[in-house]
């Protein structure tokens, strides 16, 4: 905004001189009129803090916003899993990121809260306790406006799980990258030490392809809770490996696991990419077996939603034939999810893993089982099916397929 400052009788003064010759040699005088003299806000630099918070978007995969308040200062709120030691943190500056004002932010010492100048706090507590709220709690003589973050540049990256257990020999929390052999052996045999019958590492091929892997840790898990590998892609020059925990949506029975330690470990195509791994808490949905069959009547592979009671009885006869009695479904409240693995060999097989709501969307994550390569098999064919009921929902409903050797 460009504030005009005049005084009226010093342009009174300035026209009388004018029309009466002013310094008396004929020439008017030069006189500074209200249009010079101008007094300039600060111009927020926008591309500046979007590019402050792209370059924190693999720790901000929960929030990652910016808002301008009335058109001098910006907030950035952020919060992920993808950093540890710094999962959300809240920033008021001026016009610049070099301009912080005040911040308050998770750090190993614990949260910190500070303020370079004490007049701006009164403003940094309302937006920081408010940052969900409309025009961030403030009033309406303030404008709040949005700045937009673009969402990184990605592209899906193919993977392949080898190894998926709930309690393995590795009991710290880490993330692993291996590249190469010997390495991978170390690890692996760490991974399987205590196990009965402990099965031989899965076979890669280091020339071409490395192995990454996340590990929840020893009892690091409430009771019920999973992990899994949800998606790897490359994102601005990284591979970002992102993967799930996903925990019950309600109370569960069960009996903890002494020392449980989930893990997975996943091939993806070699590459000397940095490797970030971010996490995403997930809310395990609940799913009631409907069938499991070994030799469904579809010979073809297919993923499949039923929402209404005729669509259900003409899969039903298509999968199991009219014979076999047909589950009683009340599609009012609930809704089927079918899974066909198609005309597969007698050794393979087909395991749903998980359905998750992350609040956007339903995933349902499920696998094709192949056996270790040499494996001696029935020269016959099977078509494997999963049908279960989940709670009807309106958000939209992903598969993500994997192929893991058992």
């Amino acid at each position: 905004m460009i504030k005009r400052i005049f005084s009226a009788g010093t342009v009174l003064l300035a026209l009388v001189l004018a029309g009466c010759g002013g310094g008396g040699d004929g020439v008017a005088p030069t006189t500074k009129t209200a249009a010079d003299v101008v007094i300039n806000d600060p111009v927020i630099d926008s591309a500046a803090f979007v590019k402050l918070a792209v370059g924190m978007s693999s720790c901000a995969d929960r929030k990652n916003r910016l808002w301008v308040i009335d058109g001098k200062q910006v907030f950035w709120d952020r919060a992920g899993y993808g950093c540890p030691d710094m999962n959300w943190s809240q920033k008021l500056y001026g016009a610049t990121p070099d301009a912080l004002q005040c911040s308050s932010e998770d750090s190993i010492a614990g949260p910190q809260t500070r303020c370079a100048d004490d007049s701006k706090r009164a403003l940094f507590d309302i937006v920081s306790k408010n940052a969900d709220a409309a025009n961030l709690g403030l009033d309406s003589s303030h404008k709040v406006v949005p700045i937009m973050i673009p969402e990184p540049m990605q592209t899906a990256l193919p993977f392949m799980s080898i190894a998926k257990f709930g309690n393995n020999g590795v009991k710290a929390r880490q993330n692993v990258v291996i590249k190469d052999a010997d390495a991978y052996a170390k690890l692996w045999n760490s991974v399987v030490v205590g196990m009965t019958g402990a099965p031989p590492a899965p076979a890669v091929d280091f020339s071409r392809q490395m192995v990454v892997g996340v590990f929840a840790g020893a009892n690091a898990l409430s009771c019920g809770s999973m992990l899994g590998v949800s998606k790897v892609s490359l994102r601005d020059g990284n591979i970002v490996v992102d993967y799930e925990i996903r925990k019950p949506s309600g109370p569960i029975v069960c009996m903890a696991i002494v020392d449980g330690a989930p893990m997975e470990l996943v091939t993806i195509d070699r590459s000397d990419a940095p490797v970030q791994f971010v996490r995403h808490d997930v809310e395990l949905m609940m799913a009631l077996a409907v069938d499991d069959s070994a030799d469904s009547g579809i010979h073809t592979a297919r993923e499949i939603i039923i929402n209404d009671q005729s669509s259900f009885e003409q899969l039903w006869t298509d999968h199991a034939g009219k014979d076999k009695p047909m589950p009683s479904i009340d599609f009012s409240k609930k809704m089927v999810i079918g899974l066909f693995a198609g005309w597969v060999s007698y050794c393979d097989g087909l395991v749903l893993d998980s359905i998750t709501n992350d609040g956007k969307q339903i995933t349902v994550n499920y696998f094709r089982t192949v056996p270790p390569a040499g494996t001696a098999c029935i020269a016959m064919v099977r078509s494997p099916a999963i049908l279960v009921a989940i709670d009807r929902t309106l958000l939209p409903i992903y598969f993500h397929k994997d192929t893991i050797t058992r």
